[in-house]
């Protein structure tokens, strides 16, 4: 059907003659208020439709890539199970995020509610253009037949009325409770982001206390302490770094201290009553006290 025509349900019409003038003009004042509401519904329903089958569908897509990936999921190879995941979220997200907009702006319900109000507009203009038919035919004449036009054309205009009235309501209530539903999903968000942003930082400053102690910890000498198992030392040597350091008679262990955190090379001799030992040994030197056993 035609847009004009739609936009025409009520004056296209015709209707009975009105004798007196007042009340042929708030006749025509009421169809002209009823073509009024029917056009504005006709016109804004189809940008609602339009908008609410595009979201929805898309949504449904998405969604149903997303439960595609979820069965893939199992076949991936370790490699690229993590793009997989990524994109699974993702489907979900926008399939949730265009769910979202359709909620908050209405689209599908906005659809619902003009075409029920556009039916309800035509079902009262049709009712009401018959009962003024009826008055016709019962040929009343006087003041008698005038109180039962106007009266009928009073219950018209209420009726059209009530129509608007109560679907700006609907919509009212129904754009509050969007609202309130948005703003409390965000504050929600928000003090959840707050709280990880609090987590984040703790754990940021955390982790830099600790590179910095770990930091000035690597700077730290290590103590190097070498014992000797044997009996009897006569005399030795060791040298660690390039550094020289004697051993003596009966000296049965040895501190070097002041030795950088690293693997360090120890060699030396050992000369016993009857012999004498060379040595050659391996050590990671870490911050405080470190123990080598030679023999």
């Amino acid at each position: 059907m035609k847009k004009k025509e739609w936009a025409n349900i009520a004056r296209s019409r015709k209707w009975v003659e009105i004798g007196n003038q007042c009340t042929a003009d708030y006749l025509n004042c009421v169809l002209t208020y009823a073509d009024e509401m029917h056009k504005f519904y006709f016109e804004h329903v189809e940008g609602k439709r339009v908008w609410s089958v595009v979201l929805r569908v898309g949504s449904i897509i998405f969604f149903t890539a997303a439960l595609i990936l979820t069965l893939t999921i199992g076949y991936t190879d370790d490699a690229n199970e993590f793009l997989v995941l990524t994109m699974n979220i993702a489907a979900l997200a926008i399939a949730s995020t265009l769910l979202l907009v359709d909620r908050q702006f209405g689209f599908s319900e906005g659809w619902m509610r003009y075409t029920q109000a556009q039916f309800e507009i035509e079902k009262v203009v049709s009712e009401y253009h018959a009962q003024l038919i009826s008055i016709e035919i019962l040929q009343k004449e006087g003041e008698e037949i005038r109180k039962l036009q106007i009266d009928t054309i009073v219950n018209f205009d209420k009726s059209l009325r009530i129509i608007v009235i109560d679907e700006t309501s609907n919509w009212s209530t129904y754009l509050r409770n969007q609202i309130n539903i948005l703003t409390t999903k965000v504050d929600s968000e928000l003090a959840k982001a707050r709280q990880k942003l609090e987590q984040t930082r703790v754990q940021m400053a955390t982790k830099k206390k600790e590179a910095n102690y770990e930091k000035e910890r690597s700077k730290r000498k290590g103590v190097l302490i070498i014992t000797f198992n044997y009996q009897n030392i006569k005399s030795g040597n060791l040298i660690v770094d390039g550094t020289q350091y004697i051993i003596k008679s009966m000296q049965n262990d040895k501190v070097i201290d002041g030795l950088p955190q690293r693997i360090h090379i120890v060699t030396g001799i050992i000369k016993l009553a009857e012999s004498e030992i060379p040595f050659e040994r391996a050590i990671k030197i870490v911050d405080g006290i470190n123990e080598l056993v030679i023999g």
